[in-house]
């Protein structure tokens, strides 16, 4: 996050900017300030953004969440106003999560998908790089995806 900063003062300064290899082993300051830029575990290259996560970290996450927003707008205007399964009259979807109960309402199932989302984060960001949070995002990614694609293939679509 602070990094394209860095570069900019960098440039802004007229001063020579550094190849993309050098950059993140230099100690970056602002003229005048000796506080650094970089955070150490970037200046020591053990990995790109917070805590040291990688593109691929991010893109993860960023598809985790992709899933948790498709399964929320399902579930937020499939469950919660009671629609009726089509060519069933007088059959509803229900809400299969037993977090969420079978018939939660707009303010729970908003509050549960904020929350198990921000869990998520969370928990990605305390583990270790490499296997550990590698696994848990797939795990997360491959449970959400699964939940979108059988709601997908009963029908229940995306509201907008």
């Amino acid at each position: 996050m602070l990094a394209p900063l860095a570069l900019a003062l960098v440039v802004a300064s007229n001063a020579p900017v550094p190849s993309a290899v050098n950059l993140a082993a230099q100690r970056l300051t602002v003229p005048g300030d000796d506080r650094e830029l970089l955070p150490p575990a970037v200046r020591a290259g053990e990995g790109r953004g917070p805590r040291g996560w990688s593109g691929a970290d991010v893109a993860l996450e960023l598809l985790f969440v992709a899933s948790m927003a498709a399964d929320w707008n399902q579930t937020r205007f499939t469950i919660v106003p009671h629609r009726a399964i089509p060519g069933k009259p007088g059959r509803y979807y229900l809400e299969i999560n037993p977090i969420l109960g079978r018939s939660p309402s707009a303010q729970q199932v908003d509050a549960y998908f904020l929350g198990a989302t921000a869990v998520h984060l969370v928990v990605a960001h305390v583990l270790p790089r490499g296997w550990y949070r590698t696994t848990w995002q797939l795990a997360g990614l491959g449970f959400e995806g699964g939940v979108v694609i059988r709601n997908l293939r009963m029908n229940i679509g995306f509201r907008f």
